[in-house]
């Protein structure tokens, strides 16, 4: 089931008793940031909340590699190689223990390069740095399956009018977006009507124009959608919850009238908690640290 931004924000702010749109004492912004700090909170809590799994090269003829993105938290696993090519799926990578791997080999560190890999080794004061066993090969590319998690991806609940859609272009004008190419977004039921052939709670994706436009594809790396009308009234787009699916799960199971949220007056927040804890409840999650 989609889960939103928006749909989040509308369960808090039945929590905190701030429903009143011509009166928000909470602005959409202020909650937004508050989301992704609970959300980013999440993931160093439990970093399987939000997990990429990619092909990345090894550093050639290296040991210790300093591969992953810049927004990787942590390296979950190294599962299999992936040839010279990156695509080709090979033999599987067992993880060892520094420890275990030094006793059996005080110069495993020095193997003799190749291009297959047999074990992946980590040293828990680096957690997006690894050795493989053996090296990498020096001039062949060596390839490997890597599954890391990352900070989660930009959330947005932002208006847009009808003067923000360029049909000629077909973009939608959003200043300051910060959205990423690929990035999954739906547009909400509308009050009047959304641009054509647009279509409310239907999962689009981003096309990046620029730092304050995008344009919306209907799958994954497809082309930018024409959009012949610019709508009426007052439209927004909502990007999807980033974290994974059994972390959004109280909120799939949410039935009218059921208690996601304790409703209590504002200022009444139990001792050592703040609003931040009704995002944590609303996303579903538990605040303990992974074992």
């Amino acid at each position: 089931m989609l889960v939103t931004v928006g749909d989040v924000l509308g369960r808090v702010r039945g929590g905190i008793h701030d429903e009143d749109s011509t009166a928000y004492r909470w602005s959409d912004a202020k909650l937004v940031g508050l989301l992704a700090d609970g959300a980013l909170q999440l993931v160093n809590w439990r970093p399987d909340a939000a997990t990429v799994r990619e092909a990345l090269q090894l550093t050639a003829g290296e040991v210790q590699h300093d591969i992953l993105p810049d927004d990787a938290i942590a390296l979950l696993d190294v599962t299999r190689n992936m040839g010279a090519d990156g695509a080709t799926a090979g033999a599987a990578i067992i993880p060892a223990a520094l420890e275990e791997m030094g006793r059996a080999d005080r110069s495993w560190i020095s193997s003799t390069p190749d291009t297959t890999i047999l074990n992946w080794l980590q040293h828990p004061a680096e957690p997006t740095r690894f050795y493989t066993y053996p090296r990498a090969h020096a001039a062949t590319q060596v390839w490997v399956e890597t599954l890391y998690s990352r900070v989660p991806l930009p959330m947005i609940y932002r208006s847009f009018a009808t003067t923000d859609v360029d049909t000629g272009a077909d973009t939608i004008t959003i200043v300051g977006h910060g959205l990423q190419a690929g990035q999954t977004v739906v547009l909400p039921t509308p009050g009047s009507s959304l641009p054509s052939p647009l279509t409310a709670r239907t999962v689009y994706y981003v096309l990046v124009t620029d730092g304050d436009t995008i344009q919306l594809a209907a799958t994954l790396g497809g082309a930018a959608i024409d959009l012949t009308t610019v709508g009426a009234g007052t439209n927004y787009i909502d990007s999807e919850l980033t974290v994974l699916p059994r972390y959004r799960s109280p909120l799939q199971l949410y039935v009218a009238g059921s208690a996601l949220i304790e409703d209590r007056e504002e200022g009444e927040m139990d001792e050592g908690k703040g609003y931040l804890d009704l995002f944590y409840t609303s996303i579903g999650a538990a605040k303990t640290k992974a074992a």
